[in-house]
């Protein structure tokens, strides 16, 4: 019997984007609204609404992204979300007042709805499909992963939840799902 491969190259890479994109998101998830608390002196109510807005910009920039995605080569659409979800990393070290770091984090949701709308196309069209329910298994894990290296780097190397070190960190792992991306 000939099993269809399903770790090919495109696989893995995109399951790697994947991984950075939702430790990205599980790191910063937790961090920013202390950071945000430290750095602005806000109050609990605005730490929470940096959140809000954060999944409120992915859920709706999600259908526009499925629009998109019809239109458009699925790969164009992620690496347009994926510069648009690190270009906002990058932005978190510049506001100065809460107003600005929420636009950001606006900006910030719309390129997460946007890149894990077009991952999830891209994956389904790349595992065969006599092998869909473990490929789609396997992929899910690099999703679980972000989130479980995340709490590890959170308890272990990050003592200091909420510094800009954890904004740094986001950084990096936001440019190497980008990086994963451009190889696949």
């Amino acid at each position: 019997m000939n099993k269809s491969k399903l770790w090919t190259k495109d696989f893995i890479n995109i399951s790697l984007s994947n991984f950075f994109l939702f430790l990205t998101f599980y790191i910063l998830l937790v961090t920013l609204p202390i950071f945000a608390l430290q750095e602005f002196d806000s109050n609990a109510s605005q730490a929470g609404l940096m959140t809000t807005v954060f999944l409120l910009s992915a859920i709706v920039s999600r259908p526009l992204a499925g629009q998109w995605l019809e239109r458009a080569s699925n790969r164009k659409v992620l690496l347009t979300a994926l510069i648009i979800f690190a270009a906002a990393s990058l932005l978190y070290f510049f506001p100065k007042t809460v107003t600005g770091f929420l636009v950001i984090r606006l900006l910030h949701g719309v390129g997460f709805g946007m890149a894990t709308t077009a991952v999830g196309a891209i994956v389904a069209d790349l595992i065969p499909s006599s092998r869909r329910g473990e490929g789609m298994g396997y992929f899910v894990m690099s999703t679980k992963h972000g989130n479980g290296i995340r709490t590890i780097c959170g308890i272990d190397c990050h003592p200091t939840m909420g510094s800009k070190d954890d904004v740094h960190y986001d950084c990096h792992c936001s440019l190497w799902s980008a990086y994963y991306r451009s190889y696949s």
